[in-house]
């Protein structure tokens, strides 16, 4: 990795994907499939309660009385699997289909992110990154809630190296909300 050129670059980092970063995505984005569950859940449960209440003339209590939890709870379990479990398999699958694990390379770029791999090219800006998590192993730059484009510690030489490139992202990122 080259350190910032006088026109802004750093970069670049080449790294290839692996089914562990696809489930580190995952795992970042525990809020929001977290909200998925209890909002599913939870019209799930209002569906079948205003159900009984209409058709049968129960009232609430009786409703949920006889309400079938353990349905609910097998819901549930199969919602958890799939997001947790199918979900990142599949990705990377796709992502191994398509060519797009790698090599992929990375530049910081004062406008936004360049990212180069086998079957495509692209440049995010800046504003396009939803947040910036950097954790002990990876940087995750979110594009959307549940996607992001994952920086791992292996790509770098030493750890010298993942840090600067993490600051420098995070001061273009935040300079980039501004605009």
């Amino acid at each position: 990795m080259t350190a910032d050129g006088q026109d802004g670059t750093m970069g670049p980092v080449t790294m290839t994907y692996t089914l562990g970063d696809m489930f580190a995505v995952t795992a970042q984005s525990w809020r929001t499939l977290l909200a998925i569950i209890l909002v599913g859940e939870a019209a799930i449960f209002a569906f079948v309660i205003l159900l009984s209440i209409v058709n049968d003339g129960m009232t609430f209590a009786q409703a949920a009385y006889w309400f079938p939890w353990r349905v609910l709870a097998w819901v549930a379990l199969v919602w958890v699997v799939t997001f947790v479990f199918v979900s990142p398999l599949a990705r990377f699958a796709r992502a191994k289909f398509q060519r797009g694990l790698g090599p992929v390379n990375l530049w910081l770029q004062s406008e936004g992110l360049q990212i180069e791999a086998p079957n495509a090219q692209s440049l995010v800006y800046w504003s396009g990154f939803k947040r910036l998590v950097a954790t002990p192993r990876r940087l995750y730059l979110f594009v959307r809630t549940r996607a992001a484009v994952i920086v791992p510690r292996r790509a770098f030489g030493n750890d010298a190296e993942f840090e600067a490139f993490a600051a420098a992202a995070e001061e273009r990122w935040k300079a980039g909300q501004l605009r």
